[in-house]
Formats: structure tokens, sequence, C-alpha cells
């Protein structure tokens, strides 16, 4: 709690001076920051598993596959993930997400765009997913190799999430400087987000709601002094927003899905029938994402009216009454 305020001032001190520049630079810092830290991980848990041959015999072949164990961990189960993650985040994070296309639109053409396009796709994704995916990978190849040999295995292998921190804490504990590297990319995640947020949310403010509504004709400086507001006004929100998080029970996974899955999947669905079908005129999108978005919002309250859709998802788990995703 009393690193909260000071991130928070210091995100939004650099993101309403600097702008999208100091947006694009310092999350270009933080990725090398975030593929060193997990290359890092790969390779010294190749090294201590034994080398690839090691890590790769003893990784079970469901672990080497996608889409496995579909239902199993209702808490953490892989249709859960498919459906926020692959299509309402990726889809999300890739065509309608205000920061991602700012980036864009900053190239020095429509061809330098189509090429940062391609380098995201090419290549910076399938790192990002080994980068990701590979402390999974060699956790489990060592705990498939390793693990009889621990005492209370069995205990480990039925509450792995717990065992998970505590050895990573233990880790953390003894050795300072390990402990440093993984803070400073902790807090490189959680800036490279925020800040392409706040840039978003002023360029939204000034452009889509104080220019038109309010001051049509003015000064690029008047507006530039209206978009420093605008970000310090969605920098308090977000660090207000924080403390309503706290107050939720659950999974970070559970809780992080309760937020986006309220407002992503109208916009997705408009966005997807604007792109393929001719007839979604700005009138029909507008219309859309209104019924949509209540429609969603309904759900929290009646999670009843669910019930003829999670038939066709194939796992219609319910926490506390209420469905997880």
């Amino acid at each position: 709690l009393y690193a909260l305020p000071v991130v928070t001032l210091i995100l939004g001190a650099y993101v309403t001076a600097g702008g999208q520049t100091a947006v694009i630079m310092t999350d270009l810092v933080q990725g090398i920051i975030l593929y060193i830290v997990g290359f890092i991980c790969l390779g010294a848990g190749v090294y201590y598993v034994g080398g690839l041959y090691e890590w790769w015999y003893w990784l079970p072949e469901s672990h080497r596959l996608p889409f496995v164990h579909m239902t199993d961990n209702p808490s953490y189960n892989t249709v859960g993930l498919f459906w926020g993650e692959a299509v309402a985040g990726s889809i999300a994070f890739a065509f309608m997400n205000q920061g991602f296309i700012m980036r864009y639109l900053a190239t020095r053409s429509v061809h330098e765009g189509r090429k940062a396009a391609l380098m995201n796709v090419l290549i910076s994704l399938p790192l990002s997913a080994v980068v990701v995916g590979c402390i999974g990978w060699i956790g489990k190849s060592i705990m498939e190799k390793m693990g009889p040999a621990f005492p209370g295995f069995e205990a480990i292998q039925h509450n792995t999430y717990h065992t998970f921190l505590i050895v990573a804490w233990e880790v953390l504990a003894q050795n300072s400087v390990v402990f440093g590297l993984v803070v400073a990319a902790l807090t490189a995640a959680l800036m490279s987000t925020i800040d392409t947020l706040i840039n978003a949310c002023a360029a939204i403010g000034v452009y889509d709601l104080y220019k038109p509504l309010i001051k049509k004709e003015a000064s690029e400086k008047h507006y530039l002094k209206a978009a420093h507001w605008a970000s310090a006004i969605a920098t308090a929100i977000g660090f207000c927003l924080v403390f309503v998080f706290m107050e939720m029970k659950g999974s970070l996974m559970a809780i992080h899905y309760k937020g986006i899955m309220v407002i992503i999947p109208s916009l997705v669905t408009t966005i997807f029938l604007g792109a393929f079908w001719k007839r979604m005129t700005p009138v029909a999108a507008v219309v859309s994402m209104t019924i949509g978005s209540i429609s969603t919002v309904m759900t929290l309250f009646y999670p009843a009216m669910l019930d003829p859709v999670a038939e066709f998802v194939g796992a219609a788990i319910e926490s506390e009454g209420r469905y997880i995703y």
C-alpha cells in the first residue's frame, strides 16, 4: 500500500509530461527487461533440470500440447483461458485497444505501420509466449523428475499454486539481487500497461469528448493542456479503482475476468461486425454496444440469463452462484 501512491505519481508524472513519446520509449526499455528476465529464467531452469533433452523428456505430453484438460481445474481451466485471453483479451488488444492503435499511428507511414504489425505477429508474440509459458514448462519438468524425492510430494501436487508462492518467496528472501530483478520486471509489466491506458484516456478525452462537445475551436497548446488534465484525472481514477478490486474475492485471474468481461465482449462483437458486414453503420454500432453492454451488466445481477449460452461453452462452472467467465 505504501508503494501504490509512489508508483502512481511516477506513472502519472512521466505520462502527463512526455505523452506518447514517453510511453513508447518507456515500454521499449521495459519490454527488453521482461524478455531478459524471462530468458534468464528459461536458461537457468533448463540448466538445472539437466539440459534440453532432460527437460523435454520429463515434460508430460499433456503439457506439450495446447488445450488439454479443458475443464479439470475450476479455478484455472483451459477453456476459461481460451475464452478470456485468446478470444476476448488478445482480439481486444490487437484491434480495439486505443493505446495499441496510437502506437501504429505514431509510425512514419502506412508502410512502417504494416512492418510494425508484422514484427509484432511474427517475432514479438512468439517470443512473449515462450517467456510467459517457460516457467510452467520448467516447473512441471522439475516436479516430474525430482518431485518424488521431496517430502510431502503428494500434497504439493494437489496444491501447486500455494507451493509455487512458498518456493518463490523462499528463493527471493535469500537473494536480494534476484528479488530486486523480479520486482523490477513486475513493475515494468505494470507500468507498460498503465501508462498506455492513461495516454489513451487522454487522447479519447480530448478528441472524442472535450474538443467536439466543450471547446471546438482552440489552439494546439490549449488541447495539450487539456490532455495533461485528462491524464491526471485518468491516473487518479485508476488509483481509486485499486481499492475497489482489493475488496473482491477469488483468484487474481477470476477478478481480472470479472472486470474485462463486463466491458470487452460487446465492443469486440461490434468491431468484428463492422469489419465483415457492410450494413454495420455507425448508428448500428452504437446500438449494438449499448444493448450489449447493458445485457452484460445485467448478467452480473441475474446470472441465470447466461444458462442458455453456457450450454455451448462446454464447461458452465459456477462459483458462488455466478459463472467464472
